[in-house]
């Protein structure tokens, strides 16, 4: 017997039309082409974008066989161009037949954007490489059955009965958009919004200017109603999807400017539906969309801050658990977290209809006996104390400044307020301790203050800080709240990266008949179309809290690079390396023509930055500087921001990170390495001193270079007088004689080269050999390089010499080996003090017995 491979086509469901471009615009006529084994069968063409396709495919197969790729591609029919690929589906023949056949079920379908056929387009259509859109779903069953005469064919079949089909259920999705960060800005269109689609399913945020490369939203993507209208849910849904998951399609989630999609992010909606509704809030990399290469190779395709919680409508929690949400009470132990979301999951369930909002409150009553007002203030009273500064710059002659510093927010109108302290001369050190109050000041506001060195001609600038009040406070929205705190200055210059500056701030709310109003449909159209001028949101960042941010500085320490991509026409590279986090950004210099290079650099960030934990990721990113065109991207690696944190005085403990690609895809690894280490500093009025130099202790040592010659060179225009040109990394530079012996291009040297060299006293730290083979044209008056090399100079080290490197590790080796005996020792002497007071112990009872 001969099995026949069976395939079911019931129906194509929410097939957008837009994907289609024949002569009958957006109508769509989709046929699938079923392909194993070299057999082809194509089904029959149906009209509409949720056909009933209603054929059943038959393909004979002879075992043993050694394909298992079943196909199904599914294309839009034109009758003047060439037919449109819509996706395609791949199945293995092994494990159909092991589960005894498949479906029926729904299979979603993945492929490029709207109107994308070509390229990499063309590659995620046929399902390649990873799909950027959703494509629809097909219903379909499968099987293999044994028939003495199998033969292809199509054969038309009928709708399957009510009972057979796969059964639906009603889910919700609770998103939580924060902010985001590394956020690209066009001019243009420079406001961003989020969308979010599962199948036919869409919700979309509201838009917010990038500034600075950040976007805060705070706010919960919810159901709009027809046409976009605003309507009072809470969360996503009702959405009427597939109980089985396996059948869901993914959840996307695009970044978008008010033009086109600039970058996505796919997440299977299993995965979040499995967390229980426990999934508190992250930092995600965004992914560019490889199909439309919107974004240019330089550019980052930015990070969203967002929790989203997904299940069956009846199985959602009334009141959202505090680690989905954990700033809405302010700051909130890990503990306390616990403990509130194991009272919230333990409390009786309540059925959809019941009042939210009672029982809200009667789990409010059971932690605190404060209620919150029903209305939320935003406008209130700001009063300011500026105490002191320290490690101001020097601008003046004599080593010395004058600073004063000036203050500016705006009220609730849109006023500009403006405030000053007085000038102390000559000081690096100023003590002020002046106060300042300004009044209606909405909490959404930001604080800018400046400080300057007074001189007769033009004010030197010291230091700025930004501050946005809701981000100082810890409480929950609407409490008024008082913090003193220090705060990390921005500067240009070098000599006070550690420049601080101690405010206190106290802000209390006033009544809440001054919470701004949303404006209405006609309002907000106009306001969109740019007919009247946006007013100044004074609304609250959100009813869910916003994350208290604290001034810290992050120190990148960046020492070297290894075996770096040659981007470059002469086989090299001309390597730089920016650094991002939380909206700032630094960048090393250019070194030319290397693949090995060496900065041994410091270099400082003062951020406003969250708790480390919901902090989003440190991005690294190496580039290759081109004169004429974009800078091509070499390779990237991320750093938890949590892993960073250091105590005061800690040292810096670099270690070598792997470059991923542009997409930064673990698991992609790209060529070349980065030594470096990260340290994220707590501002106080003591901080870690920045280290004068990142150079490693060396000793003295020999390079012994024996050259036997070279073989196989070839150049244009011919070989002249080749010899070789060895670079250390104290940047001189040792040649070989000229050769042509045998010939220019195998020349032979014969010679023994023996370099002083200072080596590094640990072997992370050794620097790379560079080779350069040199050609002498037209009697020495022109000089070319033909080709380069490098090598690894720990690579080399004899062993004698590594174990004196390593004399740091064997110190420490030694202390706790010692260490390790000294415990040993005081374990024995307890052991035999126990085992003699045993004995005493027995001497005393026999003796007692003898008597």
């Amino acid at each position: 017997l001969s099995p026949v491979c069976l395939g079911s086509l019931r129906r194509a469901a929410s097939i957008n039309a837009e994907y289609m471009g024949g002569i009958l615009g957006s109508q769509c006529d989709p046929f699938v082409w079923a392909q194993f084994a070299g057999i082809k069968v194509k089904s029959k063409r149906r009209k509409g974008c949720d056909p009933d396709m209603l054929n059943e495919i038959s393909i004979p197969v002879m075992e043993p066989i050694m394909a298992s790729a079943i196909k199904l591609c599914i294309f839009d029919w034109n009758a003047a161009t060439r037919n449109d690929r819509i996706a395609t589906l791949t199945f293995n023949y092994n494990k159909i037949k092991r589960m005894g056949g498949l479906g029926p079920k729904w299979v979603p379908m993945y492929g490029a954007p709207i109107g994308r056929q070509k390229g990499v387009a063309a590659k995620m259509n046929r399902g390649v490489i990873e799909g950027t859109c959703y494509r629809g779903d097909m219903l379909l069953k499968m099987e293999i059955r044994d028939e003495k005469e199998p033969k292809k064919g199509l054969v038309n079949i009928g709708l399957l009965l009510e009972s057979q089909m796969p059964k639906e259920t009603s889910y919700i999705i609770r998103f939580d958009l924060y902010e985001g960060t590394e956020i690209v800005s066009f001019k243009m269109f420079g406001e961003m919004h989020v969308e979010i689609h599962i199948g036919g399913n869409t919700a979309r945020s509201s838009r917010v200017p990038v500034k600075d490369g950040r976007c805060e939203w705070y706010e919960t993507i919810v159901s709009s109603g027809p046409g976009g209208a605003q309507t009072d849910n809470k969360e996503f849904g009702p959405l009427y999807l597939q109980k089985d998951l396996n059948q869901v399609p993914d959840l996307f989630i695009f970044l978008c400017n008010q033009k086109r999609r600039v970058s996505f992010l796919r997440i299977p909606f299993k995965e979040i539906v499995h967390k229980n509704w426990l999934c508190p809030p992250k930092w995600w990399n965004l992914k560019e969309d490889k199909a439309t290469d919107f974004l240019n190779e330089d550019v980052f395709p930015g990070a969203l801050m967002f929790s989203v919680r997904a299940g069956q409508t009846d199985s959602a929690p009334e009141i959202p658990l505090y680690s989905s949400r954990p700033f809405k009470g302010g700051s909130v132990s890990e503990q306390d977290i616990a403990r509130l979301n194991r009272r919230i999951s333990t409390r009786p369930t309540m059925t959809r209809p019941s009042n939210k909002v009672m029982e809200y409150e009667a789990l409010l009553e059971e932690e605190e006996e404060d209620q919150a007002p029903p209305e939320i203030p935003t406008v209130g009273k700001l009063q300011l104390w500026i105490y002191q500064a320290q490690d101001l710059p020097g601008m003046d002659s004599d080593g010395y400044s004058d600073p004063f510093a000036t203050i500016k927010t705006s009220n609730k109108d849109g006023k500009e307020l403006f405030a000053k302290t007085r000038t102390i001369d000559k000081n690096l050190n100023p003590k002020w301790y002046q106060q300042f109050e300004f009044d209606m000041i909405p909490v959404c506001e930001t604080l800018h203050i400046e400080i300057y060195d007074q001189d007769i001609l033009q004010n030197d600038l010291l230091g700025k800080l930004t501050l946005l009040l809701s981000a100082q406070s810890k409480k929950p929205p609407g409490k008024n709240f008082d913090c003193k705190s220090w705060y990390f200055l921005t500067t240009k210059t070098e000599s006070a990266k550690t420049g601080r500056l101690q405010l206190r701030l106290k802000f209390t709310f006033a009544d809440s008949k001054f919470r701004a109003r949303k404006p209405t449909g006609l309002t907000n159209l106009m306001q969109s179309t740019g007919l009247i001028k946006k007013k100044k949101d004074l609304s609250i960042t959100s009813d869910f809290g916003t994350p208290p941010k604290h001034s810290m500085q992050l120190r990148a320490h960046i020492y070297m690079a290894r075996n770096l991509q040659a981007f470059d026409s002469n086989g090299l590279s001309d390597p730089y390396i920016r650094i991002r986090f939380c909206g700032m950004d630094c960048r090393t210099t250019t070194l030319t023509r290397t693949v090995n290079p060496e900065w041994f650099k410091t270099f400082n960030m003062n951020v406003m930055c969250p708790d480390p934990r919901y902090a989003p990721d440190i991005q690294i990113i190496v580039y290759d500087w081109d004169q004429f065109s974009k800078d091509d991207q070499l390779g990237r690696f991320s750093v938890k921001a949590a892993e960073c944190v250091v105590n005061h005085g800690e040292e810096i403990r670099p270690k070598w990170f792997d470059l991923y690609d542009a997409d930064g895809v673990y698991g992609t690894t790209v060529e070349g390495q980065v030594l470096a280490a990260f340290q994220l500093i707590k501002v106080g009025s003591r901080v870690t001193p920045i280290p004068k130099s990142l150079q490693p202790p060396t000793r003295n040592a020999w390079l012994q270079i024996v050259t036997l010659g070279l073989r196989g060179l070839s150049c244009l225009g011919g070989v002249g007088l080749p010899y070789l040109e060895f670079k250390l990394p104290n940047s001189k530079n040792y040649k070989t004689k000229k050769s042509r012996s045998p010939s220019p291009e195998n020349p032979n040297y014969l010679q023994i080269l023996k370099i002083p060299i200072k080596v590094p006293l640990d072997p992370m730290y050794a620097s790379s050999l560079k080779i350069n083979v040199m050609d002498n044209m037209f009697g020495g008056f022109m000089k070319r390089t033909i080709g380069h090399a490098s090598l690894c100079i720990s690579d080399f080290l004899e062993q004698d010499d590594i174990k004196f490197l390593d004399e740091k590790k064997a110190k420490e080796d030694m202390a706790n080996e010692l260490k390790r005996q000294q415990e040993e020792d005081e374990r024995k002497l307890i052991e035999m003090e126990e085992a003699r007071r045993k004995e005493e112990e027995e001497r005393a009872i026999k003796k007692k017995q003898y008597e």
